[in-house]
């Protein structure tokens, strides 16, 4: 719903956008509005579009997810909830824990996970049938989740999803020989 603080906000600008994109802009506002009213049908197709997809990509914009986040859901009886992350819309799913988000094998035989020694909060997932890595925060080894910004840590833990990659490609490499 607009306020009247809304609409102040916007009469302030007036003068210096013009009449067409003031227009514009009070109907843009309006038909968010119209959006925002429909917020819980859209969030269950949303929910059921990500429930058949088979890989990571998201379900709003169609990106491949950025990163994954395991978040402690203790006393619930089915251990962590894995979502991910879309790094473009900044949209987050929910995600089956053991499956990889590119190709979309459930094999556990075929996916791993690898982190520090120094720090288990940061893994990134490796899938071998694709070689496919997944970069992942988990809460549980957080020690301030709430202080968290997921932008920063997907950039941090390139590095780490790197190192992952390539010990992964060796170790195939000597399977093979």
């Amino acid at each position: 719903m607009i306020t009247h603080t809304d609409i102040e906000s916007i009469n302030r600008y007036r003068s210096r956008l013009g009449e067409d994109l003031y227009e514009h802009l009070v109907s843009l506002w309006e038909e968010s509005e119209k959006i925002s009213e429909s917020t819980q049908e859209g969030q269950e197709l949303l929910k059921a579009k990500a429930s058949t997809t088979e890989s990571g990509d998201c379900p709003t914009c169609g990106h491949a997810a950025e990163m994954g986040v395991l978040l402690d859901s203790e006393g619930e009886g089915q251990g962590s909830a894995r979502k991910l992350w879309c790094g473009y819309c900044e949209n987050l799913w929910e995600y089956d824990r053991i499956r990889c988000t590119r190709c979309g094998t459930r094999s556990q035989e075929a996916l791993s996970y690898h982190f520090s020694a120094e720090d288990d909060a940061r893994r990134v997932y490796f899938c071998e049938e694709c070689d496919g890595t997944q970069k992942v925060l988990c809460e549980k080894s957080i020690t301030h989740p709430a202080e968290v910004d997921i932008r920063l840590e997907s950039i941090l833990m390139t590095g780490l999803e790197d190192a992952v990659r390539e010990h992964c490609k060796k170790k195939q490499v000597a399977k093979l020989n």
